[in-house]
């Protein structure tokens, strides 16, 4: 008979060994101190598990989170985690049980959005989630010989105590105005940014970090990781960036030109780059940077009046969710003619602004007045989330 229930601490080894199963890997050795991060990440009661008799076979997590909201605020979201099933209790319905719990875990944790990465794309659109946010995985191809207009900020190489330092300040800098982001606490970057283990390595170095410094000050960093190439007369080694941060486009320029320029690393490589990053229009051979735009973030808007207030709009406006009514700015709801309509679900797709209203009407999800409510919910910068959770 199967159990769905949160786990007991001792149960950690176990939902982790399901977990790491489910995604093709293995806990031991390959991640020594697994049980003792996911204890400092996880609260008590955000983890449950799946039982079949005494064996676990279903897992999932939450993590309570804060993202940004256009116009710099912030809202907090019940993030999903370290979801899986194992591959003998598929087609029973588990994850479907785990999506309520979890649903509900939000709920009675205030949570106004829930958020996660979707491992499969079509899974979690039968849940009410939606994509908000996009970014691009990203090659430069032979970098070295590239030339990298706009920068000029000195560059230090630090090492790791440093790093933990002075990377908090400078991320909350360079965020504070992006949508999506993860507002991140002392045990987040402890835990998650400075991690150093096989799990995370995967065959690369440990992380390099590097400052951009301006008039004595911090403006930007890139956490970096080099692999290898064995090709003796041609070296083909490649940098790969965990995270890169700037306040401005010239420190963001800065960091791009010292990665193009790595002796023995002439590819880079960054799995998540904001859709808005300016690579392209900063170098003179933009047929070198391969970009493939992907789902990063997405979204399910439980209280709608909540979300609508959290964030800064354009203007005036009165939209339709669903059977409800709301007022914009403040997100109240009212019993006046809307000026557009746009399908619940498809909210996520335009709260932080990763489309516009127009781009829904063209797939028949928003009718109305939608070049007034493209002026009402445009937003800048892109929306970004830095890292899957």
């Amino acid at each position: 008979m199967l159990e769905l229930r949160a786990i007991s601490d001792d149960e950690v080894p176990a939902f982790r060994e399901c977990l790491m199963n489910a995604f093709g890997d293995d806990t031991g050795d390959n991640d020594p101190d697994g049980d003792r991060r996911f204890r400092a990440l996880i609260a008590p009661g955000n983890a449950w598990g799946m039982f079949d008799g005494k064996q676990l076979v279903g897992a999932a997590g939450m993590y309570d989170l804060s993202i940004g909201m256009p116009g710099g605020g912030s809202l907090g979201c019940a993030g999903l985690t370290m979801v899986g099933v194992r591959a003998t209790h598929r087609r029973r319905g588990i994850l479907s049980q785990m999506m309520e719990l979890y649903l509900a875990q939000a709920r009675e944790h205030g949570h106004a959005i829930a958020g996660l990465w979707a491992s499969e794309a079509v899974i979690y659109g039968r849940y009410g989630f939606s994509i908000a946010s996009w970014d691009d995985v990203t090659e430069v191809q032979r970098a070295n010989g590239l030339t990298v207009r706009g920068g000029g900020d000195a560059l230090e190489w630090i090492d790791e105590g440093r790093a933990r330092e002075v990377f908090p300040d400078v991320y909350a800098r360079a965020t504070a105005n992006r949508p999506g982001v993860l507002r991140r606490d002392a045990v987040w970057w402890r835990e998650r940014r400075f991690l150093e283990s096989p799990f995370a390595r995967r065959g690369a170095s440990k992380r390099r970090h590097v400052l951009a410094v301006r008039d004595g000050a911090p403006v930007g960093y890139v956490q970096y990781r080099q692999r290898q190439d064995s090709h003796p007369t041609l070296p083909g080694g490649r940098s790969e960036i965990s995270e890169m941060h700037g306040i401005d486009t010239r420190a963001i320029a800065s960091l791009w030109g010292y990665m193009c320029a790595i002796d023995l690393h002439p590819n880079v490589f960054w799995p998540n780059v904001p859709v808005d990053d300016p690579l392209p229009l900063l170098v003179d051979d933009p047929r070198r940077i391969v970009r493939k735009r992907s789902d990063a973030l997405w979204l399910r808007i439980g209280d709608v009046s909540r979300t609508l207030a959290a964030r800064t709009w354009g203007g005036e406006l009165r939209v339709a969710i669903g059977d409800d009514v709301y007022e914009l700015p403040s997100g109240a709801k009212t019993s006046g003619t809307p000026h557009v309509t746009i399908a619940p679900h498809a909210l996520a797709n335009v709260i932080l602004g990763g489309l516009r209203p127009s781009d829904l009407a063209r797939a028949g999800l928003a009718s109305g007045d939608v070049a007034l409510a493209d002026r009402v919910f445009a937003s800048a910068p892109a929306p970004w989330c830095p890292e899957i959770f």
